[in-house]
This record gives structure tokens, sequence and C-alpha cells, in this order.
């Protein structure tokens, strides 16, 4: 991962409470919940049970949408 994109990331955890305790950058990238990538990373259908518990989980039908900043960044910068 190139500097700006570590810089970015160490912005957004700055600023963004996560009860996961960033889990997802914590792990290298490795701990992500699956999303399906809409809307050029805009939109991100989240596909993981457990984040159905989350605070940036909202109900989109059957499915959910995920609203973290964070794992937008990611999906739309870092193709993840």
């Amino acid at each position: 991962m190139s500097e700006d994109h570590d810089r970015r990331l160490e912005e957004l955890m700055a600023t963004v409470p996560c009860k996961r305790g960033y889990a997802c950058i914590q792990s290298d990238l490795q701990d992500m919940g699956s999303v399906e990538i809409a809307a050029q990373g805009e939109v991100l259908f989240c596909r993981e049970e457990h984040a159905r518990n989350g605070q940036y989980w909202l109900r989109f039908g059957d499915v959910g949408v995920c609203t973290c900043p964070i794992r937008q960044y990611i999906a739309k910068h870092l193709g993840k």
C-alpha cells in the first residue's frame, strides 16, 4: 500500500469511530467483510452476516448497505 493510502487511512481512523477496533486495517486488510461494490464505490452492499450488528450497516431490502467511510475508501481506492 502506498504512503498516500496509509496516511489517508490513518486520518480516517482518527475521525471515524469503529466498534470493531479497525479490524480491517489492523489485519493488513485481511479481516474485511465481503461487499459488492456499486456506483464506483459509492455504494457497498454488505454480504457478511456479522455486519448486521455494526454501526455502519443499513438495511436495504434483504441485504445491507455498508456506510463505513473506511470500508468505502478501501473499496474505492484499493479495490478490496
